[in-house]
Formats: C-alpha cells, structure tokens, sequence
C-alpha cells in the first residue's frame, strides 16, 4: 500500500521500487535484488561437510560441550540466501540456527557453521521447512555414519 500511495500517476523506475521496499521492511536488501532480478542464478545451497572435533582439543576443556561440529555449506546455484541448519542429535533432540543473508558476505560459494554441543549428532538438514525452493534437496539433508555394535563392543 505505501508503494502504491507514494507512487500513484507517477512513473517510478524499477529502483524506485526497489528503494521503497527496502525503506518499508526497513533493512539493504541488494543481495535479494542482485539474486532475483539481475542474474539468472539459482538457489541450490548443498551440505558439502560435517565434521566433529573433540573440545578440548580446541579449547582445552569441555566446559563449552563434548564436540565441536563443522557444517559446510557450498552454493551452488550462484543465489544468496539465508541459511536455516538444523541439527538432530541422537536423543532426539535438535538445534535450528537461523542465519542472515550475510554468512556469504567474504566468500558466495561455502559458508561453514561451527557450534559446540554435548550431544552427538546423528543428522543435520539444510531448509527444514522447505521455504527456500532450493531446486536440488537431494543434497540438503547429511546422516551420521550408524556405529556397527559387534559382539565384543558394549
């Protein structure tokens, strides 16, 4: 409504439009307008790898959790967006991180989420929700390897 009030028996320019919602939802939004209307990239964001790390290899101590976990995203599609990780752990459990458009400001093409936690992770899922069209979700979702329990193991 304040685009067509402002601009009523005018003739705004495609930046004019463009200003004008970004002064409504109050925040830069070049990276939407670069992605969706001056390129023809897609939006195709992939798990690229997982690792997890002692803690107190890192840090020395546990106090922060038992593991520190990597998630590597790449972009392939060429699109920045938000990203939304979700991380399951083994009881059950999940983790979101909801991250700004801005993670891909120092490198568009891989992004990597640390965290620490004391749970073991048993699967991490780019887009949950699926509110991000990626073309390709085949590659949005990683598993943990299953740990083989043997006789001899308890």
């Amino acid at each position: 409504q304040y685009y067509a009030t402002s601009w009523a028996f005018k003739h705004p320019q495609p930046a004019d439009f463009f200003r004008t919602m970004e002064e409504g939802a109050g925040e830069n939004m070049d990276w939407f307008w670069r992605g969706w209307f001056y390129t023809t990239h897609a939006n195709d964001q992939a798990i690229a790898d997982v690792t997890a790390q002692p803690a107190e290899e890192l840090v020395g101590d546990a106090s922060m959790g038992r593991h520190y976990y990597r998630v590597t995203v790449r972009n392939e599609g060429g699109l920045v967006m938000p990203l939304e990780i979700e991380a399951t752990y083994t009881d059950g459990t999940t983790e979101r991180f909801d991250l700004p458009v801005d993670v891909w400001r120092n490198n568009e093409l891989e992004f990597t989420k640390g965290f620490f936690s004391d749970r073991d992770l048993v699967s991490v899922t780019l887009d949950p929700d699926e509110a991000y069209a990626d073309i390709d979700p085949s590659d949005n979702v990683w598993q943990a390897a299953a740990v083989e329990r043997g006789a001899g193991s308890r």
